[in-house]
Protein backbone atom coordinates (compact mmCIF):
# COMPACT_ATOMS: atom_id res chain seq x y z
CA UNK A 1 0.00 0.00 0.00
CA UNK A 2 1.28 3.45 -0.89
CA UNK A 3 -0.04 6.99 -1.11
CA UNK A 4 -0.15 8.73 -4.52
CA UNK A 5 2.43 11.52 -4.40
CA UNK A 6 1.07 15.06 -4.21
CA UNK A 7 3.50 16.09 -6.94
CA UNK A 8 1.01 14.67 -9.45
CA UNK A 9 -1.42 17.49 -8.59
CA UNK A 10 1.01 20.18 -9.77
CA UNK A 11 2.38 21.10 -13.21
CA UNK A 12 5.45 19.25 -14.45
CA UNK A 13 8.66 20.31 -12.77
CA UNK A 14 11.59 21.80 -14.65
CA UNK A 15 13.68 18.67 -14.09
CA UNK A 16 13.27 14.92 -13.88
CA UNK A 17 13.56 13.02 -10.61
CA UNK A 18 17.05 11.84 -11.54
CA UNK A 19 18.20 15.39 -12.34
CA UNK A 20 16.81 16.70 -9.06
CA UNK A 21 18.52 13.96 -7.07
CA UNK A 22 21.80 14.92 -8.77
CA UNK A 23 21.59 18.50 -7.56
CA UNK A 24 18.93 20.32 -9.57
CA UNK A 25 16.68 20.34 -6.48
CA UNK A 26 18.75 23.30 -5.25
CA UNK A 27 16.72 25.48 -7.62
CA UNK A 28 13.51 24.29 -5.94
CA UNK A 29 14.99 25.24 -2.56
CA UNK A 30 15.88 28.72 -3.83
CA UNK A 31 12.41 29.29 -5.27
CA UNK A 32 10.73 28.07 -2.07
CA UNK A 33 12.83 30.44 0.05
CA UNK A 34 11.97 33.30 -2.29
CA UNK A 35 8.28 32.47 -1.99
CA UNK A 36 8.57 32.46 1.82
CA UNK A 37 9.97 35.96 1.50
CA UNK A 38 7.24 37.04 -0.92
CA UNK A 39 4.43 35.75 1.31
CA UNK A 40 5.96 37.49 4.33
CA UNK A 41 6.24 40.83 2.51
CA UNK A 42 2.74 40.85 1.04
CA UNK A 43 1.20 39.86 4.40
CA UNK A 44 3.32 42.12 6.54
CA UNK A 45 3.52 45.22 4.37
CA UNK A 46 0.18 45.24 2.54
CA UNK A 47 -2.36 42.75 3.92
CA UNK A 48 -2.14 43.61 7.63
CA UNK A 49 -2.54 47.39 7.04
CA UNK A 50 -5.68 46.61 4.99
CA UNK A 51 -7.08 44.57 7.84
CA UNK A 52 -6.34 47.33 10.34
CA UNK A 53 -8.29 49.88 8.32
CA UNK A 54 -11.18 47.42 7.93
CA UNK A 55 -11.24 46.81 11.69
CA UNK A 56 -11.19 50.54 12.34
CA UNK A 57 -14.08 51.19 9.95
CA UNK A 58 -16.13 48.37 11.43
CA UNK A 59 -15.51 49.76 14.90
CA UNK A 60 -14.47 46.38 16.27
CA UNK A 61 -13.34 46.09 19.87
CA UNK A 62 -9.57 45.70 20.06
CA UNK A 63 -9.56 42.15 21.43
CA UNK A 64 -12.15 40.97 18.91
CA UNK A 65 -10.30 42.62 16.04
CA UNK A 66 -7.09 40.95 17.14
CA UNK A 67 -8.73 37.54 17.33
CA UNK A 68 -10.34 37.83 13.88
CA UNK A 69 -8.92 40.10 11.20
CA UNK A 70 -5.46 40.54 12.69
CA UNK A 71 -5.21 36.80 13.35
CA UNK A 72 -6.06 36.31 9.69
CA UNK A 73 -3.20 38.62 8.78
CA UNK A 74 -0.60 36.70 10.77
CA UNK A 75 -1.98 33.25 9.84
CA UNK A 76 -2.64 33.83 6.13
CA UNK A 77 0.27 31.59 4.99
CA UNK A 78 -0.95 28.70 7.14
CA UNK A 79 -4.54 29.20 5.93
CA UNK A 80 -3.55 29.08 2.27
CA UNK A 81 -1.29 26.08 2.85
CA UNK A 82 -4.28 24.32 4.40
CA UNK A 83 -6.53 25.28 1.48
CA UNK A 84 -3.99 23.97 -1.02
CA UNK A 85 -3.58 20.78 1.01
CA UNK A 86 -7.34 20.13 1.03
CA UNK A 87 -8.31 21.11 -2.51
CA UNK A 88 -5.18 20.56 -4.61
CA UNK A 89 -2.65 18.14 -3.14
CA UNK A 90 -5.28 16.23 -1.11
CA UNK A 91 -2.52 15.38 1.32
CA UNK A 92 -1.31 16.17 4.81
CA UNK A 93 0.84 19.22 4.13
CA UNK A 94 -1.86 21.57 5.48
CA UNK A 95 -2.37 19.72 8.76
CA UNK A 96 1.38 19.30 9.15
CA UNK A 97 1.91 23.02 8.61
CA UNK A 98 -0.70 23.97 11.22
CA UNK A 99 0.72 21.60 13.83
CA UNK A 100 4.29 22.59 13.05
CA UNK A 101 3.44 26.28 13.26
CA UNK A 102 1.62 25.70 16.54
CA UNK A 103 4.58 24.20 18.34
CA UNK A 104 6.92 26.69 16.64
CA UNK A 105 4.86 29.58 18.02
CA UNK A 106 4.67 28.19 21.53
CA UNK A 107 8.21 26.91 22.05
CA UNK A 108 10.53 28.42 19.45
CA UNK A 109 9.16 31.98 19.30
CA UNK A 110 8.91 32.35 23.07
CA UNK A 111 12.36 30.77 23.40
CA UNK A 112 13.86 33.24 20.92
CA UNK A 113 12.23 36.13 22.78
CA UNK A 114 13.73 34.95 26.06
CA UNK A 115 17.21 34.49 24.60
CA UNK A 116 17.23 37.60 22.41
CA UNK A 117 15.46 40.14 24.62
CA UNK A 118 18.58 41.09 26.56
CA UNK A 119 16.53 41.67 29.70
CA UNK A 120 13.92 39.96 31.86
CA UNK A 121 10.42 40.07 30.36
CA UNK A 122 7.41 40.29 32.69
CA UNK A 123 4.23 38.54 31.57
CA UNK A 124 0.59 38.83 32.62
CA UNK A 125 -0.80 35.45 33.67
CA UNK A 126 -4.38 35.81 32.40
CA UNK A 127 -3.73 36.09 28.63
CA UNK A 128 -1.38 33.10 28.75
CA UNK A 129 -3.82 30.97 30.75
CA UNK A 130 -6.84 32.05 28.67
CA UNK A 131 -5.27 31.27 25.32
CA UNK A 132 -3.61 28.09 26.57
CA UNK A 133 -6.94 26.71 27.79
CA UNK A 134 -8.61 27.39 24.44
CA UNK A 135 -5.57 26.02 22.65
CA UNK A 136 -5.86 22.88 24.77
CA UNK A 137 -9.55 22.40 23.92
CA UNK A 138 -8.85 23.10 20.24
CA UNK A 139 -6.10 20.52 20.16
CA UNK A 140 -8.23 17.91 21.93
CA UNK A 141 -10.97 18.56 19.38
CA UNK A 142 -8.47 18.11 16.54
CA UNK A 143 -7.30 14.84 18.07
CA UNK A 144 -10.89 13.57 18.16
CA UNK A 145 -11.20 14.46 14.47
CA UNK A 146 -7.93 12.72 13.58
CA UNK A 147 -8.69 9.52 15.48
CA UNK A 148 -10.25 7.80 12.46
CA UNK A 149 -8.23 9.81 9.90
CA UNK A 150 -11.46 11.00 8.25
CA UNK A 151 -12.99 14.49 8.55
CA UNK A 152 -16.75 14.85 7.99
CA UNK A 153 -18.90 17.99 7.80
CA UNK A 154 -20.18 17.75 11.39
CA UNK A 155 -16.63 17.70 12.79
CA UNK A 156 -15.60 20.66 10.64
CA UNK A 157 -18.72 22.57 11.71
CA UNK A 158 -17.97 21.90 15.37
CA UNK A 159 -14.42 23.24 14.99
CA UNK A 160 -15.54 26.45 13.29
CA UNK A 161 -18.40 26.95 15.76
CA UNK A 162 -16.12 26.56 18.77
CA UNK A 163 -14.17 29.60 17.62
CA UNK A 164 -17.27 31.71 18.23
CA UNK A 165 -16.94 30.81 21.92
CA UNK A 166 -13.38 32.13 21.85
CA UNK A 167 -14.61 35.35 20.22
CA UNK A 168 -17.26 35.70 22.92
CA UNK A 169 -14.61 35.39 25.62
CA UNK A 170 -12.45 37.96 23.81
CA UNK A 171 -15.41 40.35 23.59
CA UNK A 172 -15.87 40.25 27.38
CA UNK A 173 -12.14 39.91 28.05
CA UNK A 174 -11.65 43.34 29.71
CA UNK A 175 -14.41 42.62 32.26
CA UNK A 176 -13.28 39.05 32.85
CA UNK A 177 -9.67 40.10 33.30
CA UNK A 178 -10.52 42.86 35.76
CA UNK A 179 -12.76 40.48 37.74
CA UNK A 180 -10.15 37.72 37.93
CA UNK A 181 -7.38 40.06 39.04
CA UNK A 182 -9.71 41.48 41.67
CA UNK A 183 -10.79 38.05 42.96
CA UNK A 184 -7.29 36.58 42.98
CA UNK A 185 -5.94 39.80 44.48
CA UNK A 186 -3.15 39.96 41.94
CA UNK A 187 -2.08 43.09 40.13
CA UNK A 188 -2.30 43.57 36.43
CA UNK A 189 0.78 44.73 34.58
CA UNK A 190 -0.71 48.23 34.33
CA UNK A 191 0.55 50.60 31.71
CA UNK A 192 2.13 52.95 34.24
CA UNK A 193 4.00 50.17 36.05
CA UNK A 194 5.25 48.86 32.72
CA UNK A 195 6.34 52.39 31.92
CA UNK A 196 8.22 52.69 35.21
CA UNK A 197 10.11 49.42 34.75
CA UNK A 198 11.02 50.18 31.16
CA UNK A 199 12.17 53.67 32.11
CA UNK A 200 14.53 52.06 34.60
CA UNK A 201 15.77 49.64 31.98
CA UNK A 202 16.16 52.44 29.45
CA UNK A 203 18.16 54.52 31.91
CA UNK A 204 20.38 51.58 32.81
CA UNK A 205 21.33 50.65 29.27
CA UNK A 206 21.13 54.00 27.45
CA UNK A 207 24.11 56.34 27.85
CA UNK A 208 21.85 59.25 26.89
CA UNK A 209 18.87 59.59 29.21
CA UNK A 210 15.59 60.76 27.73
CA UNK A 211 12.76 62.81 29.15
CA UNK A 212 9.68 61.08 30.52
CA UNK A 213 7.61 62.11 27.51
CA UNK A 214 10.20 60.77 25.08
CA UNK A 215 10.49 57.43 26.86
CA UNK A 216 6.72 57.24 27.23
CA UNK A 217 6.19 57.87 23.53
CA UNK A 218 8.86 55.38 22.51
CA UNK A 219 7.46 52.64 24.73
CA UNK A 220 3.98 53.22 23.41
CA UNK A 221 5.40 53.09 19.90
CA UNK A 222 7.03 49.77 20.67
CA UNK A 223 3.83 48.39 22.10
CA UNK A 224 1.57 49.54 19.35
CA UNK A 225 3.71 50.49 16.39
CA UNK A 226 3.55 53.82 14.68
CA UNK A 227 2.24 54.64 11.27
CA UNK A 228 5.82 55.38 10.28
CA UNK A 229 6.94 51.98 11.48
CA UNK A 230 4.69 50.09 9.15
CA UNK A 231 5.97 52.11 6.21
CA UNK A 232 9.36 50.52 6.76
CA UNK A 233 8.05 47.10 5.87
CA UNK A 234 9.65 43.76 6.63
CA UNK A 235 13.12 44.62 5.32
CA UNK A 236 13.06 47.91 7.18
CA UNK A 237 12.45 46.24 10.50
CA UNK A 238 15.14 43.64 9.82
CA UNK A 239 17.49 46.57 9.19
CA UNK A 240 16.41 48.18 12.45
CA UNK A 241 16.93 44.95 14.37
CA UNK A 242 20.39 44.08 13.08
CA UNK A 243 21.93 47.32 11.83
CA UNK A 244 20.29 50.11 13.79
CA UNK A 245 19.62 48.62 17.20
CA UNK A 246 19.22 51.99 18.88
CA UNK A 247 16.04 52.57 16.84
CA UNK A 248 14.26 49.23 16.97
CA UNK A 249 10.49 49.50 16.61
CA UNK A 250 7.74 46.93 16.57
CA UNK A 251 5.30 46.13 13.76
CA UNK A 252 1.92 47.84 13.83
CA UNK A 253 0.07 44.90 15.30
CA UNK A 254 2.01 42.04 16.83
CA UNK A 255 -0.31 40.56 19.42
CA UNK A 256 -4.03 40.17 19.74
CA UNK A 257 -4.67 43.85 20.37
CA UNK A 258 -3.21 44.18 23.84
CA UNK A 259 -2.63 47.77 25.10
CA UNK A 260 -3.69 49.49 21.87
CA UNK A 261 -5.92 51.99 23.63
CA UNK A 262 -2.94 54.18 24.58
CA UNK A 263 -1.58 54.57 21.06
CA UNK A 264 -3.37 57.68 19.79
CA UNK A 265 -2.85 59.62 23.01
CA UNK A 266 0.91 59.82 22.48
CA UNK A 267 1.11 59.32 18.72
CA UNK A 268 2.33 62.86 18.12
CA UNK A 269 5.53 62.22 20.12
CA UNK A 270 6.70 59.29 18.02
CA UNK A 271 9.96 59.95 16.13
CA UNK A 272 10.06 59.34 12.38
CA UNK A 273 13.70 58.77 11.45
CA UNK A 274 14.09 55.16 10.35
CA UNK A 275 15.16 54.52 6.73
CA UNK A 276 12.54 53.19 4.33
CA UNK A 277 13.78 49.98 2.72
CA UNK A 278 10.76 48.40 1.11
CA UNK A 279 7.71 50.58 0.75
CA UNK A 280 7.05 54.08 -0.48
CA UNK A 281 9.30 53.59 -3.50
CA UNK A 282 11.13 50.35 -4.38
CA UNK A 283 13.47 52.37 -6.60
CA UNK A 284 15.46 53.91 -3.72
CA UNK A 285 18.26 51.53 -2.63
CA UNK A 286 19.66 51.78 0.92
CA UNK A 287 23.25 52.87 1.47
CA UNK A 288 24.66 50.02 3.57
CA UNK A 289 25.98 46.90 1.86
CA UNK A 290 23.84 44.14 3.38
CA UNK A 291 20.53 46.06 3.15
CA UNK A 292 21.44 46.93 -0.45
CA UNK A 293 21.94 43.23 -1.25
CA UNK A 294 18.55 42.44 0.30
CA UNK A 295 17.03 45.31 -1.68
CA UNK A 296 18.40 43.94 -4.96
CA UNK A 297 17.20 40.40 -4.22
CA UNK A 298 13.77 41.60 -3.17
CA UNK A 299 13.32 44.12 -5.98
CA UNK A 300 11.29 41.82 -8.30
CA UNK A 301 8.67 40.99 -5.67
CA UNK A 302 8.64 44.45 -4.10
CA UNK A 303 8.23 46.03 -7.52
CA UNK A 304 5.43 43.60 -8.41
CA UNK A 305 3.55 44.41 -5.22
CA UNK A 306 4.24 48.14 -5.55
CA UNK A 307 2.77 48.24 -9.06
CA UNK A 308 -0.29 46.06 -8.40
CA UNK A 309 -1.39 46.67 -4.78
CA UNK A 310 -2.66 50.08 -3.59
CA UNK A 311 -0.61 51.00 -0.52
CA UNK A 312 -3.34 51.84 2.00
CA UNK A 313 -0.81 53.22 4.45
CA UNK A 314 -0.80 56.30 2.24
CA UNK A 315 -3.84 58.47 3.11
CA UNK A 316 -4.63 58.98 -0.56
CA UNK A 317 -4.99 55.21 -1.07
CA UNK A 318 -7.17 54.37 1.94
CA UNK A 319 -10.28 54.56 -0.21
CA UNK A 320 -8.97 51.58 -2.20
CA UNK A 321 -8.77 49.33 0.86
CA UNK A 322 -11.27 46.77 -0.50
CA UNK A 323 -9.41 46.52 -3.81
CA UNK A 324 -6.10 46.25 -1.98
CA UNK A 325 -7.55 43.51 0.23
CA UNK A 326 -8.70 41.48 -2.79
CA UNK A 327 -5.39 41.87 -4.63
CA UNK A 328 -3.50 40.83 -1.48
CA UNK A 329 -5.62 37.67 -1.29
CA UNK A 330 -4.75 36.89 -4.91
CA UNK A 331 -1.04 37.45 -4.34
CA UNK A 332 -1.01 35.36 -1.16
CA UNK A 333 -2.80 32.57 -3.02
CA UNK A 334 -0.35 32.65 -5.94
CA UNK A 335 2.80 32.77 -3.81
CA UNK A 336 1.47 30.10 -1.43
CA UNK A 337 0.65 27.84 -4.38
CA UNK A 338 4.18 28.13 -5.79
CA UNK A 339 5.60 27.65 -2.30
CA UNK A 340 3.67 24.44 -1.61
CA UNK A 341 4.48 23.24 -5.14
CA UNK A 342 8.22 23.67 -4.59
CA UNK A 343 8.10 22.11 -1.12
CA UNK A 344 6.14 19.15 -2.50
CA UNK A 345 8.78 18.63 -5.21
CA UNK A 346 11.56 18.81 -2.62
CA UNK A 347 9.79 16.27 -0.43
CA UNK A 348 9.22 13.87 -3.30
CA UNK A 349 12.84 14.18 -4.43
CA UNK A 350 14.02 12.88 -1.05
CA UNK A 351 10.93 10.67 -0.52
CA UNK A 352 9.91 12.71 2.53
CA UNK A 353 6.17 12.61 3.40
CA UNK A 354 4.07 15.75 2.99
CA UNK A 355 3.32 15.76 6.71
CA UNK A 356 7.03 16.03 7.53
CA UNK A 357 7.53 18.88 5.05
CA UNK A 358 4.56 20.69 6.58
CA UNK A 359 5.75 20.15 10.15
CA UNK A 360 9.24 21.38 9.38
CA UNK A 361 9.99 23.48 6.30
CA UNK A 362 6.60 25.09 5.57
CA UNK A 363 5.80 25.70 9.25
CA UNK A 364 9.22 27.20 9.91
CA UNK A 365 9.22 29.42 6.85
CA UNK A 366 5.69 30.72 7.32
CA UNK A 367 6.27 31.50 11.00
CA UNK A 368 9.61 33.31 10.75
CA UNK A 369 7.99 36.77 10.19
CA UNK A 370 5.96 36.35 13.39
CA UNK A 371 9.13 35.30 15.19
CA UNK A 372 10.93 38.44 14.01
CA UNK A 373 7.97 40.60 15.02
CA UNK A 374 7.99 39.13 18.53
CA UNK A 375 11.74 39.57 18.83
CA UNK A 376 11.44 43.27 17.87
CA UNK A 377 9.04 43.87 20.74
CA UNK A 378 10.92 41.64 23.20
CA UNK A 379 14.11 43.64 22.66
CA UNK A 380 12.25 46.73 23.83
CA UNK A 381 11.13 45.02 27.03
CA UNK A 382 7.43 44.42 26.34
CA UNK A 383 6.97 40.76 27.22
CA UNK A 384 3.18 40.67 26.92
CA UNK A 385 3.14 42.00 23.38
CA UNK A 386 6.03 39.75 22.39
CA UNK A 387 4.42 36.48 23.41
CA UNK A 388 0.68 37.12 23.89
CA UNK A 389 -0.19 36.36 20.26
CA UNK A 390 1.88 33.18 20.00
CA UNK A 391 -0.61 30.95 21.80
CA UNK A 392 -3.75 32.79 20.71
CA UNK A 393 -2.85 32.54 17.03
CA UNK A 394 -2.71 28.76 17.38
CA UNK A 395 -6.40 28.72 18.32
CA UNK A 396 -7.16 30.51 15.04
CA UNK A 397 -4.88 28.15 13.10
CA UNK A 398 -6.43 24.93 14.38
CA UNK A 399 -10.10 25.91 14.47
CA UNK A 400 -10.35 28.10 11.36
CA UNK A 401 -7.30 27.46 9.16
CA UNK A 402 -8.17 23.75 9.27
CA UNK A 403 -11.89 23.96 10.00
CA UNK A 404 -12.94 26.34 7.21
CA UNK A 405 -11.30 24.45 4.29
CA UNK A 406 -12.65 21.17 5.67
CA UNK A 407 -16.14 22.64 6.04
CA UNK A 408 -16.16 24.05 2.50
CA UNK A 409 -14.86 20.78 1.06
CA UNK A 410 -17.45 18.61 2.83
CA UNK A 411 -20.49 20.86 2.32
CA UNK A 412 -20.10 23.22 -0.64
CA UNK A 413 -17.38 21.69 -2.82
CA UNK A 414 -18.50 18.07 -2.53
CA UNK A 415 -21.63 17.77 -0.42
CA UNK A 416 -21.52 15.09 2.28
CA UNK A 417 -18.00 14.07 1.28
CA UNK A 418 -15.05 13.60 3.62
CA UNK A 419 -11.42 14.64 3.88
CA UNK A 420 -8.96 11.79 4.35
CA UNK A 421 -5.87 12.25 6.53
CA UNK A 422 -3.17 9.85 5.37
CA UNK A 423 -0.77 9.94 8.30
CA UNK A 424 -1.54 8.38 11.68
CA UNK A 425 1.58 10.04 13.01
CA UNK A 426 -0.11 13.45 13.12
CA UNK A 427 -2.37 12.12 15.87
CA UNK A 428 0.75 11.13 17.81
CA UNK A 429 2.23 14.60 17.23
CA UNK A 430 -0.84 16.12 18.89
CA UNK A 431 0.12 14.36 22.13
CA UNK A 432 3.54 15.99 22.03
CA UNK A 433 1.94 19.37 21.37
CA UNK A 434 -0.27 18.85 24.43
CA UNK A 435 2.96 18.32 26.31
CA UNK A 436 4.33 21.57 24.90
CA UNK A 437 1.34 23.45 26.35
CA UNK A 438 2.01 21.96 29.77
CA UNK A 439 5.72 22.73 29.51
CA UNK A 440 5.00 26.33 28.53
CA UNK A 441 2.68 27.05 31.44
CA UNK A 442 4.62 25.11 34.09
CA UNK A 443 7.94 26.78 33.28
CA UNK A 444 6.46 30.28 33.10
CA UNK A 445 4.58 29.69 36.37
CA UNK A 446 7.71 28.31 38.08
CA UNK A 447 9.66 31.41 37.10
CA UNK A 448 6.86 33.64 38.41
CA UNK A 449 5.58 34.71 35.00
CA UNK A 450 8.92 36.02 33.82
CA UNK A 451 10.88 35.17 30.69
CA UNK A 452 14.67 35.32 30.67
CA UNK A 453 17.56 33.79 28.74
CA UNK A 454 17.56 30.58 30.79
CA UNK A 455 13.83 30.01 30.25
CA UNK A 456 14.26 30.79 26.56
CA UNK A 457 16.99 28.15 26.21
CA UNK A 458 14.74 25.58 27.90
CA UNK A 459 11.96 26.30 25.41
CA UNK A 460 14.33 26.01 22.44
CA UNK A 461 15.62 22.65 23.67
CA UNK A 462 12.06 21.34 24.03
CA UNK A 463 11.24 22.58 20.52
CA UNK A 464 14.09 20.66 18.92
CA UNK A 465 13.20 17.56 20.96
CA UNK A 466 9.60 17.78 19.74
CA UNK A 467 10.62 18.25 16.12
CA UNK A 468 13.07 15.37 16.25
CA UNK A 469 10.52 12.96 17.72
CA UNK A 470 7.74 14.08 15.35
CA UNK A 471 9.89 13.71 12.24
CA UNK A 472 11.15 10.30 13.35
CA UNK A 473 7.57 9.14 13.98
CA UNK A 474 6.39 10.44 10.60
CA UNK A 475 9.28 8.63 8.90
CA UNK A 476 7.98 5.34 10.40
CA UNK A 477 11.02 4.72 12.61
CA UNK A 478 8.77 3.48 15.45
CA UNK A 479 6.07 1.80 13.40
CA UNK A 480 4.02 2.11 10.24
CA UNK A 481 2.24 5.38 11.03
CA UNK A 482 2.55 6.97 7.60
CA UNK A 483 1.92 5.06 4.33
CA UNK A 484 4.91 5.40 1.99
CA UNK A 485 4.62 7.45 -1.17
CA UNK A 486 4.19 5.65 -4.47
CA UNK A 487 7.38 6.06 -6.49
CA UNK A 488 6.79 7.17 -10.08
CA UNK A 489 9.02 8.63 -12.76
CA UNK A 490 8.31 12.38 -12.88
Amino acid sequence: NCTPPAILEFPDDFFTQRQRQRGAVVLNFIISLYMFWAVAIVCDDYFVPCLEIICDRLGLQTDVAGATFMALGSSAPELFASVIGVFITKGDIGVGTILGSAVFNVLFVIGVCGVGAGTVLYLAWWPMVRDSVFYLFSLVGLMLVLMDNVVVWSEATAMVSFYSVYLLIMYFNPRIEAYLYRVTKTTTPEYKSDLHEQKATKTKYDPVQQTDNEVEAEILDNVNGSDDTTKKGLLGRIYELYFNKEKVKSPLIVGFGEHLAHHHEYEQHVPHDVPDLTLGSPFSPPENVWPRICWVLGLPINLSFFLTIPDVKKPSCEKWVVLSFIICIVWIGVTSYVLVWMVTVIGYTFLIPDSVMGLSLVAFGSSVPDCLSSLFVARKGDGDMAVSHTVGSNVFDILLCLGIPWLIKTTVWEYDSSVVINSHGLFISCFFILGSIAVTLIIIWYYKWTLNKKVGCIYLVFYFIFMSISVVVEMNAFGNFNPPMCVIDV
